[in-house]
């Protein structure tokens, strides 16, 4: 018989199969937490209290899981004695540790006591970071024969440990999507703070790995912000087919829900017999709000995809071809393939708090979104009648003022506007550098053009210099063709677009010319453009890979920005997985880029990208490393263990 288990049916106990099947959701640890002395000096023996625990790689899907036994030094001696000859016969890889040599006599001394105990830790720690002795039949004899069933679940942020009632209890859907819906929200928000401080550790020892250590502080990590609404807040809707059997016609149905606009978009399997009759049948109506009239569809797209990794092909069946959102006063719009942030009135509080962390000047009246921005008109109309109040009564004053003071109160600023000048000051940027912001995976462009707009406000409401002193502007870049049309439409809308580009842009659209062909001509026509004309807050949005456009972003920069005393600002909302090495050496050789925000839905999986950005220099990582300055937890996702990142790297 073989000394390893073949199949997860032969563990018999939820920890071997657990160590058997899920060690790429959980690290497994092993220590003695206790040691229960006999009574008598003569007779018993010395019990060990032992805690395994299976922490999970990803601490925002799953929970740790802690099992508790008690076994006897004599016992592990044998199971150590077991391990190591299969170690031995099956020539694994790491030296197999020590152990403590066995007495018949002084087994309670302290000594004793403590030589063991530090030996079982060790003994079992190496076990089980080795997969092979995971899967041994000895090791799950053991587990079994021990009972190791006492599991317990420790709560985020408590130190009281309540035994598990039944391991095979189902879960409904409600508490599959929304697992924290029967939590009191500010009891979400301290889970959440909890939870971004263990995964702060975690990015912790990963940067201590990579030989970082002054990388950042602990009190770097800041309070959660709250969501605006706690319900109803999505607008984005996936229903997924069965992946694992794939069969049927119906993939997915996608639903894009915005203010007056709905998008729906079919995805199917393809067919050769059912796709056009099922087309003309059901989806292809001559007004699409005939065919949910109580949804307010607006578009309809129809999609065939075989995997989910295929190429996204989209057919507009009806309708208009895009929706539209609005987000802090600025208008979107929404092709099917652009990705837009689920939770719009969230967007806002998101983007509103990358404008602080890069030190932009307070809004005195700051515009909301979506629903947010009719709740915050519903709050100030209880201080209408009080401005009103106030106007009045500065009407008065002013006409007691003579004729030749009249031109000195208009030249007085408003109290707030004096109550803010340190601010100010320190906020406004330097007159003779430029200030531009580098938006990364910007997709529709919806933060870079969003801070752009609080500049614009800003100046309206007198609390930074006019642009014609400073120099400002955002270069976007994404990957997606669509993504990068529609942010280009939407920054024209919002008036931060650049005419000069506009025809090279979409010439570049139609035909695909190589990116150094359309440096060079940009380059060329630009210079003679800016002989006769000048445009400043201006956005330009790229199509192509990062680390090839920061090569030529000289070409790219807006007009009277120079690169050499340019202070760039970026912004990076990648997805999930985070962004390629190549992505990541490119904003590290970009001298210019001085501070980087980074925007992440899953820190966890993010993690490579922190510690790529912040580890030392090497052949591979050029350019001077960041350091990691602000950790803002933002709660996107309420009733969900999901949350959003926004980390601030510094260099100097």
């Amino acid at each position: 018989m073989s000394s390893l288990v073949q199949d997860e049916t032969e563990c018999k106990s939820t920890l071997g199969t657990l160590l058997y099947t899920e060690r790429k959701i959980y690290g497994f640890s092993a220590k003695v937490v206790d040691v229960i002395l006999p009574t008598s000096s003569l007779f018993g023996h010395v019990e060990y209290k032992l805690e395994l625990k299976a922490s999970p790689h990803n601490a925002i899907d799953n929970e740790p899981r802690i099992f508790n036994m008690s076994t006897r030094f004599k016992v592990i001696s044998r199971l150590y004695s077991t391990l190591a000859m299969i170690h031995r016969n099956l020539y694994l890889k790491d030296k197999f540790p020590s152990f403590a040599e066995p007495k018949f006599f002084g087994t309670a001394s302290p000594e004793t006591v403590t030589e063991r105990r530090n030996a079982i830790d060790n003994f079992l720690q190496f076990v089980l970071n080795n997969e092979t002795l995971c899967k041994s039949r000895a090791l799950q004899a053991f587990i079994e024969k021990e009972n190791v069933n006492a599991e317990v679940i420790v709560k985020k942020g408590e130190s009281e440990k309540k035994p598990v009632k039944n391991a095979n209890t189902f879960k409904t859907a409600a508490d599959m999507v929304t697992p924290l819906a029967n939590m009191p929200y500010e009891e979400q928000l301290e889970f959440k703070f909890n939870l971004s401080h263990d995964i702060m550790l975690y990015i912790i020892r990963k940067l201590n790995y990579a030989n970082v250590y002054d990388t950042f502080c602990y009190n770097v990590l800041q309070k959660v912000l709250p969501a605006p609404s706690i319900t109803a807040y999505r607008n984005k809707y996936e229903r997924p087919f069965n992946e694992f059997s794939r069969k049927g016609f119906w993939k997915m149905l996608t639903v894009k829900d915005f203010l007056g606009d709905c998008m729906l978009i079919v995805t199917v399997h393809p067919h050769t017999d059912k796709e056009q009759r099922l087309v003309e049948k059901f989806l292809h109506p001559q007004n699409p709000e005939d065919l949910l009239p109580d949804c307010n569809v607006t578009s309809i797209f129809w999609q065939e995809q075989v995997n989910s990794s295929d190429d996204k092909n989209y057919e507009h069946l009806a309708g208009p071809p895009f929706v539209y959102e609005s987000l802090l006063g600025c208008n979107f719009r929404i092709s099917p393939s652009t990705f837009f942030q689920t939770n719009s009135t969230g967007a806002a509080v998101l983007y509103s708090a990358i404008g602080d962390l890069l030190k932009l000047p307070k809004l005195i009246n700051a515009p909301g979104s979506g629903k947010f921005c009719r709740m915050e008109k519903l709050k100030n109309n209880k201080n209408v009648l009080k401005e009103e109040e106030k106007n009045v009564v500065e009407k008065l004053e002013d006409n007691k003022v003579g004729e030749e003071d009249k031109e000195e109160c208009n030249a007085k600023k408003p109290r707030l506007d004096e109550e803010k000048m340190d601010e100010k000051e320190l906020n406004e940027p330097q007159k003779h550098g430029s200030n531009v912001f580098l938006d990364i995976c910007c997709g529709s462009g919806s933060i870079s053009i969003c801070l752009m707009a609080r500049i614009r406000q800003s100046i309206q409401e007198g609390t930074i210099s006019d642009y014609s002193k400073v120099p400002f502007g955002c270069v976007g870049i994404d990957l997606n063709t669509e993504a990068i049309q529609d942010a280009r439409r939407n920054a024209s809308e919002n008036g931060f677009d650049d005419k000069r580009y506009k025809k090279w842009g979409s010439l570049n659209e139609e035909i695909a010319l190589p990116i150094f062909f359309v440096s060079f001509l940009s380059r060329t026509i630009c210079l003679v453009y800016d002989m006769h004309n000048q445009f400043k807050a201006i956005c330009k949005f790229l199509c192509g890979q990062a680390e090839g456009i920061f090569k030529d972003l000289k070409y790219y920069l807006p007009t009277g920005c120079s690169i050499k005393d340019a202070n760039i600002m970026g912004i990076l909302d990648p997805p999930r997985a985070g962004i390629p090495d190549k992505a990541i050496i490119g904003c590290r050789k970009l001298e210019q880029l001085k501070t980087l925000i980074y925007v992440s839905c899953d820190p966890h999986a993010a993690t490579k990208n922190f510690v790529d950005l912040c580890r030392p220099m090497s052949c591979k990582f050029d350019g001077q490393p960041f350091k990691i300055v602000a950790i803002q937890p933002v709660d996107l996702f309420p009733m969900t263990r999901h949350l959003e990142w926004i980390v601030k790297f510094e260099r100097f």
